[in-house]
This record gives structure tokens, C-alpha cells and sequence, in this order.
């Protein structure tokens, strides 16, 4: 078989970068979709990847024209999504600018999503591909500073869940799978003291996924976050009672 080729954005650094190193290893072909430059990257990094495109995630007339030129007329089959990049802002709602909130849902969510649609459409005239979101725990409960990273991580969770009910009735070997885990680096990115412990958590589960064609919601957490989540949906299912 040949080896899949995996496009993952927000590659170049902290998770992303973990990930594409790990599937590198295992011999698929890696696609980095980041906005930092390229000279700014190590080069045995540079060197494990197939290709590595510099884009803007926030801008739309960028993504789309990557859209267009890179996925719909290129000879270049992407087997596996990999949604990774997200903007890390935190503060008041208030304090937010139109122009931040605007290039926030753009970076972490709208245009990601119109990637997803153009590479799921390819997936399914292929019959296969996988589409792997990294949300986050906090996708299930907000949180004081997080109203926009917090929604928006919620909104992967519901882009899963309907799309799962989409991908389950046709037919084609073509999944999704959401990743839910505990914050494993603080607001700066810096890391935190688990972060081995959840983030090899996550790397085993992208590897089941792309192998299984097993479309579900993981939660990589601690047992103290755990227990916090399984409060708080309690509390959830008595608010609707």
C-alpha cells in the first residue's frame, strides 16, 4: 500500500509539531500548513516533511485560493485531515477588538471548515480518508477569559457530531475523529507538568484512527479533570429536568 499523506495545520510548533514528527516516523507523507515562516523552523524538521506551505489561516482570500490551487487541482491525494491550528487569545469578551474576534473564528474555526469541505468531498470520491479535530476539554465547559476559545472548541464538537451521522451512512471507509484533551500547556505555552502524559495520549489515538474506521469523542484528561467534567454534565441533565 502506499503510504498516506496527512495535511495537518498549525503544524510548525507544540502539538502540531509533536504530531508530525511521530506520523513521519511511521512513513506518511506530511503536509504542514502553518503560518510562521519557514526559516524560522528547524531544519531536521523541515527535513522530515514532505512539504511545508506557509498560509494565513485567518485570511479567507488565502485560504481559498489554497483551496482551489492546492486541493482541487492538484494531483496530490490527502488521505488524512489533521484540524490543529487554533488561536490562543485569552481575556474579557469585552476587551475583545471587531477585527480580533473576525480573525479568531476565521484561524480557528470558518476557514478550517471550508478546508475540511473541499478535502471530504476528494475522501469520499476516493472511499477513504480520515478528518482528526483537536478540540478541548474546555469545549464542554467554559470558562472567565475563554468565551471565544471555548465556544469555538465546542463548535468542533458539534461539527462532529453531525458529520459522524453524515459519514455513517455512506458507505466509504471515511471517519472522524474528535480529540477532547486537558489543557497540557498554560495560556504562554509553556508546559504544564502532564503534558507528557496527555499528548501521548492524543498521539495513540491519531494512530488508531487512522488505521480504524472508528468515528468517535475522546476525552485524554486526568483523573481530577475527569471527575470536574462528569460534575458539570450532572449539573447540565438537572438544568433540563
Amino acid at each position: 500500500m502506499k503510504a498516506r499523506t496527512v495535511l495537518i495545520t498549525g503544524g510548525a510548533e507544540g502539538l502540531g509539531n509533536d504530531l508530525s514528527q511521530v506520523l513521519a516516523q511511521k512513513d506518511y507523507n506530511i503536509i504542514v500548513l502553518d503560518r510562521l515562516d519557514p526559516g524560522s523552523l528547524e531544519q531536521e524538521f523541515r527535513d522530515k516533511l514532505s512539504e511545508y506551505i506557509q498560509l494565513d489561516l485567518a485570511d479567507l482570500e488565502s485560504v481559498t485560493g489554497f483551496i482551489k490551487g492546492y486541493i482541487e487541482n492538484s494531483i496530490i491525494v490527502i488521505d488524512v485531515l489533521i484540524i490543529n491550528a487554533f488561536s490562543r487569545i485569552f481575556k474579557s469578551f469585552q476587551d475583545f477588538t471587531d477585527f480580533e474576534i473576525v480573525n479568531f473564528t476565521h484561524a480557528s474555526f470558518l476557514n478550517q471548515v471550508l478546508i475540511a469541505n473541499s478535502l471530504l468531498k476528494k475522501m469520499l470520491e476516493n472511499e477513504y480518508g480520515r478528518i482528526i479535530t483537536i478540540s478541548s476539554k474546555s469545549g464542554i465547559q467554559g470558562y472567565s477569559s475563554g468565551s471565544l476559545y471555548c465556544s469555538l472548541k465546542s463548535a468542533w464538537i458539534t461539527f462532529h457530531e453531525s458529520l459522524e451521522r453524515e459519514l455513517s451512512v455512506s458507505k466509504r471507509d471515511v471517519s472522524i475523529t474528535t480529540i477532547c484533551p486537558d489543557s497540557f500547556s498554560d495560556t504562554t505555552g509553556n508546559k504544564l507538568k502532564h503534558y507528557d502524559f496527555i499528548t501521548g495520549k492524543i498521539k495513540r489515538i491519531v494512530l488508531s484512527a487512522l488505521k480504524n474506521q472508528d468515528s468517535a469523542i475522546y476525552f485524554p484528561v486526568t483523573f481530577k479533570t475527569r471527575l470536574f467534567l462528569s460534575w458539570q454534565m450532572v449539573k447540565k441533565i438537572l438544568r433540563i429536568w
